[in-house]
Order: C-alpha cells, then structure tokens, then sequence
C-alpha cells in the first residue's frame, strides 16, 4: 500500500476530465491537480516553455504534496515534455496520448480515424505515430482546433454560440471520405474537449464514436498501482479530505466550474502564483 496521493497537471481546465473519470476509477485516491490556466493555452507555445511549465507544475507537486504517480492531463504536455517528465522524475509518469490512441484503435471498426488537438499536438505527431504503430493499416486525419480550448476557457460550452462554432468547425470534415470511406471515430486529442462533447457528438454522424481518452488514461494509471502494489489503503479513511486543487488563474471562476463539473461542493482550492523559481503558494 501507498497512501500518497496521484498528481494530475493540465494546461487549464481540461485536466479535470481525467479526475473526474479518476473518481470513478480509483475512489480511493487522493487527488492533487495542478491547471495553469494563467499560461494557457500551450498549443500555440515554443515546445520549450511547454517543458519548462509543465516541469514547474509537476516540481510543485513532488516538493508540496510528495505525490506517487504523475498523470499528465493534458495532450500538448504530452506530446511536448513526456520524455522530459519521465527523465526527471522517479515516480511513474502517465501520458494521455497512448491512452487515446489505444481507446481510438479500440474504438474503430473501418480503420478509419480522426483526431481534433491543440496545434502543438496535431504538429508533433504524436497520435499519427501512435496509432500507426499500433495498426500500420490505418487512415488518420488530424485537425488543429485551438478555439475549442477558448470556448471551454470562456465558459462557452453548452452555449448556442458554441454549438454553432463546434458544427462548422467539424461537420465538414468529417463527412469527407478518404479511400471512399468516412472516418467511424473521432478521437478528442485535447483534455478540454470532453467539455464539448455534446456538442461534438451533434456535429457528427450518430454512427461515429466520439472517444474520450480519459477512461483508458485511468485505466493505464490503475494498472501501474496494481504493479507497484500502491494502491492506497481503504480502510476507515476519508481518502478526499486531503484532495487540492489549484489554478494560476482566476481562482472564483475555476472554482465554480470545478465544483459543477465535479458535482462536488466542498473542495479545497487553491491559487498558485509565478515566479522566477516556478509556482508556489
């Protein structure tokens, strides 16, 4: 048993899609998250600073919180400083982008697949050669969406304003044929999109699988506690009254969307501020 807590680091408010699918998962789990939304977003960033900040937030959270695993949150992270990550740190670190592409191999059943990211993800590649080398046989289309990270941001999701930029943003695309055959999944390459996914699943054909990497993340990272034999002990303790959340940004706003898409009131959040040496309290 370790009774420390897992690590969750995002550019923003899209990381807590992989918590919540976390609360499902792995009930017994203390929860430290990191979003940097005073930086964010990532997608358009040199691939040095997305090192740079993602270290500062998972160095926070190995000094604050001596967390036991690090689940990266966040696609452009990802994709940008994994490597870097699992150099660095001496703890198991959790990257979405094989999740996602696994969950989209999973997913499809005419080899057929898109995905939506941030520019920063679509340009490394990351997906295409994930999937690739999972199944050499497959057609993959990707497209850089960074106004869907500021649609999420701007608390724009659900709206009709968004549904429409959503609609005109994808329908198109994903009625193309490609070999004489449309893409059967979409996978959301960016953690805030789940936010979206109402509206993306309206955009598209009710036949495509919309896939949420979030689940298989989760999976992989329940997968690493049964190896290490780390998973916390369950018995008699209230295994959230430790749980933090904290954001660079503008705390009253993540809060309230914290709290909602959580379904859960009483959490302890936090502001985290900049400087030179990185983030602290």
């Amino acid at each position: 048993m370790d009774n420390r807590g897992i690590g969750y680091i995002d550019s923003g408010l899209g990381g807590l899609t992989v918590v919540r699918e976390a609360l499902k998962q792995l009930p017994n789990e203390s929860v430290y998250f990191v979003g940097d939304e005073a930086r964010m977003p990532y997608g358009p960033r040199p691939t040095v600073e997305i090192q740079k900040f993602t270290l500062q937030m998972a160095n926070f959270l190995v000094k604050k919180h001596n967390i036991k695993a690090l689940v990266v949150a966040c696609n452009t992270a990802t994709a940008q400083a994994l490597p870097q990550l699992r150099a660095y740190l001496e703890i198991p670190v959790i990257g979405v982008i094989s999740a996602g592409a696994l969950a989209g191999i999973n997913a499809t059943r005419n080899l057929h697949v898109n995905v939506i990211g941030t520019q920063s993800t679509v340009e490394s590649k990351a997906y295409y050669d994930q999937l690739i080398a999972l199944n050499s046989d497959l057609v993959i289309e990707q497209k850089a969406l960074p106004e869907f990270v500021q649609l999420v941001e701007s608390d724009m999701a659900g709206t009709p304003k968004g549904k429409q930029i959503v609609y005109q943003a994808i329908h198109n695309w994903m009625e193309e044929k490609n070999d004489g055959k449309k893409s059967d999944t979409l996978v959301l390459g960016c953690t805030h999109f789940p936010i979206l996914k109402k509206e993306i699943q309206a955009a598209v054909d009710k036949n495509v699988a919309v896939v949420d990497p979030a689940s298989e993340e989760i999976l992989q990272t329940a997968e690493i506690m049964r190896k290490n034999n780390a998973f916390h002990d369950s018995k008699n303790i209230n295994h959230h009254e430790k749980d933090v959340f904290y954001t660079t940004g503008n705390i009253g706003r993540f809060s309230k969307f914290t709290r909602e898409w959580l379904n859960k009131s009483n959490l302890t959040i936090k502001e985290l501020h900049i400087d030179q040496k990185g983030l602290k309290e």
